[in-house]
């Protein structure tokens, strides 16, 4: 099975839900989430995806896209990398598009 992660903008719903794992990249509100919450967040999906590796998740650049996070995309990018990524987390192809 595939999960794409990602979540309804807006929402504040984190975790795995119906075939999505969100990551909560603002506040309620449309606030920025400072990158220690974002990361702790990634860090939580990356523990979900080890404990089902049988699982392929698709991670997007965190909140960029939908312009929800104070954050460039390499910064998000670096993120990720320092926490590492595992081996049923793919990157979508959106992280090539340059900000």
């Amino acid at each position: 099975m595939i999960y794409v992660h990602g979540a309804e903008v807006g929402s504040e719903r984190i975790g795995r839900r119906d075939g999505f794992y969100g990551i909560a990249t603002a506040f309620k509100g449309g606030a920025p989430a400072p990158i220690d919450r974002i990361e702790a967040g990634y860090r939580r999906l990356v523990a979900h995806a080890q404990e089902h590796a049988d699982e392929i998740f698709i991670l997007p650049p965190l909140g960029v896209e939908a312009g929800q996070t104070a954050f460039s995309r390499r910064e998000i990018s670096e993120m990720v990398r320092r926490v590492g990524i595992p081996e049923n987390v793919m990157l979508a192809r959106t992280w090539l598009v340059d900000d």
